[in-house]
């Protein structure tokens, strides 16, 4: 009794967790969960930030560096007295402060040169991260619109299984009538089990597909999900008309990628003569505030010696000239022109992408546009054919033969024709995609 009560808490348990009300998706509502769960976009954020951090410091480079030094000390030894010529041995306690300043005026513009190498870095980054939200919603979008045509396609199997069981019972009713000879109706049994078997088969890859969705929005597998259908109009989708050229010259200036690869070339280039620049004397000045106190002298208090007696300022101006570093500037700089040599053939790649990316869209988006037009029409043609061979097997006319392979036209056109409606959704989010205009405001409830 024990067992059989704990195993009814579980099976309970497990029914509770499966019976719980469903999430209502919206596409836009499920884009908006993935990019705000997508642990690579966070990632990209957290450098971006990173960056923001070096962008800043370089900016606050061109202000003094200050420094505030306090030193306390015991001297235990001999100590030579320059006034009277003697050595004494003397065990001292010492407080030294002081407040130091250093400004460089000239050092071959390598601060300068930084700030815009920093910019470059940010704008880089900053369009990468544009770039990866855009690849998180083509994703999305296109798992969301499977599961739109996998819920389709379990309607479609569920139809068919209707109708083929229908059927089936007309058939079994003539049969006892003795119209028909059994074979037609061993043969109906068989299209109803396989009928029942595609129901199966369109259930699980609907399950698989959610499965797939929920580990994209990283929540619970095991979530139900009520989707909706996008707000995209079709047939004005199937009835667009683009130029080739004017969807690359919008790819040219939309997509990210491409700008991010333009940004770090452009911050190779500042690189480089931010590593010149170390070649070039360095002009600077410097300004110092110090101050001592020592127990060993006479008559004289930490106040009076402190901040009296023992003050003291230096100022004035430095030149340093590099001659020799072990040839470390040298290759620096040869590490620099490499990079810039790589961000550049990267540039040159990327632009070869963005041109590939937007004639295979282009030609995939006119091929499905077709397709889809095709497929409507053939759907039309074959939902006439399949009323009228039932009516004509209903009246005698046409066989079970006739009447079963109209069936079978009608669902394999209602198939086509879903995935051809679901197929030009997908090219129409990777024409948005391939040039770079995919973008969320603009996604559709």
């Amino acid at each position: 009794m024990k067992s059989i009560l704990i195993l009814t808490i579980l099976v309970t348990g497990i029914s509770d967790i499966f019976a719980q009300n469903p999430l209502n998706l919206s596409f836009k509502e499920a884009v908006r969960i993935a990019l705000d769960n997508n642990i690579g976009l966070k990632q990209e954020r957290n450098n971006l930030n990173a960056i923001q951090a070096d962008r800043t410091s370089s900016y606050a480079s061109l202000a003094p560096d200050i420094d505030a030094i306090g030193v306390a000390f015991r001297s235990d030894g001999n100590f030579f007295i320059e006034q009277t010529g003697k050595v004494v041995n003397t065990l001292s306690d010492n407080v030294f402060g002081s407040l130091d300043a250093r400004v460089t005026f000239f050092n071959g513009f390598s601060k300068i040169n930084t700030i815009k190498r920093e910019n470059h870095r940010f704008d880089a980054q900053i369009n990468r991260i544009d770039r990866r939200e855009q690849d998180i919603i083509g994703n999305v979008a296109v798992q969301y619109l499977t599961i739109l045509q996998d819920q389709e396609q379990v309607i479609i199997a569920n139809e068919n299984h209707v109708n083929q069981q229908v059927l089936y019972d007309q058939i079994s009713t003539m049969f006892e009538l003795g119209s028909i000879a059994i074979t037609d109706k061993y043969d109906q049994d068989f299209r109803v089990k396989n009928a029942e078997l595609e129901v199966i088969r369109a259930e699980n890859r609907l399950i698989n597909d959610k499965a797939l969705l929920a580990e994209m929005l990283m929540v619970d597998p095991a979530t139900e999900f009520v989707l909706a259908e996008p707000g995209w109009d079709i047939k004005d989708i199937s009835l667009e008309d683009y130029n080739i050229q004017e969807l690359y010259d919008l790819a040219l200036n939309n997509r990210h990628d491409l700008e991010s690869a333009i940004e770090d070339k452009r911050a190779a280039m500042q690189n480089i003569k931010v590593q010149k620049g170390r070649y070039i004397p360095t002009v600077s000045g410097f300004f110092s505030l110090s101050s001592r106190y020592s127990d060993q002298t006479v008559s004289r208090d930490f106040e009076e010696q402190f901040v009296v007696d023992n003050k003291r300022q230096q100022y004035g101006f430095r030149l340093s000239i590099p001659i020799f570093a072990g040839y470390r500037s040298r290759a620096n700089v040869i590490n620099a022109k490499m990079i810039h040599e790589n961000a550049a053939l990267e540039v040159d790649n990327q632009e070869i992408t963005v041109k590939t990316d937007v004639i295979r869209a282009y030609q995939n988006f006119r091929d499905v546009a077709l397709a889809y037009q095709v497929s409507f029409v053939q759907f039309q043609a074959a939902q006439k054919s399949q009323e009228t061979q039932r009516e004509s097997y209903n009246l005698g006319i046409s066989s079970l033969i006739e009447l079963s392979q109209a069936n079978n036209i009608f669902v394999e056109a209602q198939t086509s024709l879903s995935r051809a409606k679901y197929a030009l959704l997908f090219q129409k989010i990777l024409m948005d995609y391939a040039t770079g205009t995919l973008q969320f405001d603009h996604l559709p409830e």
